[in-house]
């Protein structure tokens, strides 16, 4: 939390504004699919052996069924999600989304990520936000196309963007 303040009030303090995005996904956790997160383990982290045994023991042949007034439905094998509860589930899905974070320097846009809540900002003198308003929409955009191939769903739409900065300077903008 530090470090996100920090590096929104410094800006304010050399005269900028920031734009802050925050990133909504809908059902982040469970919509983590198996093979690609084990592939993940195995070649970013060259996990194998026993640790990578234990992990896929841990993610597959898990299955669910729902019970209503007494009446449970048959159980149906799990291809994806990453169970939630231990402290192993918010590592596994930072391996799986690790991309997300290499997405938003390529834009020039700095990133803050905890678990599946994802900010992208910029900092910009407040006459010259126009063009960085572009690559921050852009930037979104690839990451909503990276989530979609990777069975995650970016809610666009629900995503929020804020401008930070003094009322001075928020003045200036010509949007």
């Amino acid at each position: 939390m530090l470090k996100v303040i920090t590096d929104e009030l410094c800006p304010a303090d050399r005269g900028e504004v920031s734009l802050l995005c925050m990133l909504d996904l809908s059902a982040a956790f469970d919509t983590v699919d198996h093979d690609i997160l084990i592939g993940r383990l195995q070649q970013s982290l060259e996990v194998k052996g026993l640790a990578l045994s234990w992990i896929e023991s841990f993610l597959c042949n898990r299955t669910q069924s729902v019970s209503i007034d007494g009446v449970q439905s048959t159980r149906s094998l799990l291809t994806c999600g990453v169970p939630q509860g231990s402290m192993l589930d918010p590592v596994l899905f930072l391996v799986y989304c690790d991309d997300v974070i290499t997405i938003a320097p390529r834009h020039g846009l700095e990133v803050h990520s905890y678990v599946d809540d994802t900010q992208l900002y910029f900092h910009a003198d407040p006459s010259a936000v126009n063009s960085k308003v572009l690559k921050l929409v852009t930037c979104v955009g690839d990451i909503g196309q990276w989530m979609c191939a990777n069975r995650l769903k970016l809610k666009q739409e629900k995503s929020q963007f804020i401008w930070l900065g003094t009322p001075h300077q928020l003045s200036k903008l010509q949007l």
